[in-house]
């Protein structure tokens, strides 16, 4: 009767030990997938982030663009009216000069 208890005991241990090992196997399984689930999140956080920037920097240069163009038409503007108002004022600097030689 005691070697009856005796082996139930060592029975309960070595399923016990059979059971923490498992149990082990799984805390491990369960640990390496977890770090290979935050890689791939680190992954696919990184690829985002740099299209997210390089989409920003795009929409940024195109923006530039269209301020350097309606700066530059502005400009184009400005020096069509100045060429004009130029033009005049020569032609009236001219007409000053040749009154006062013929004077």
């Amino acid at each position: 009767m005691i070697k009856d208890v005796v082996n139930t005991i060592i029975e309960a241990e070595n399923k016990a030990e059979e059971l923490l090992a498992k149990a082990n196997q799984q805390a491990k399984e369960i640990l390496l997938n977890g770090e290979k689930q935050i890689e791939d999140l680190k992954q696919k956080f990184s690829v985002n982030r740099k299209s997210e920037i390089k989409s920003a920097i795009l929409k940024a240069e195109k923006k530039g663009e269209e301020k350097a163009a309606e700066i530059i038409k502005a400009g184009e503007a400005e020096c069509a009216k100045l060429v004009k108002n130029s033009e005049s004022k020569m032609q009236d600097a001219v007409n000053f000069v040749i009154e006062r030689l013929v004077i």
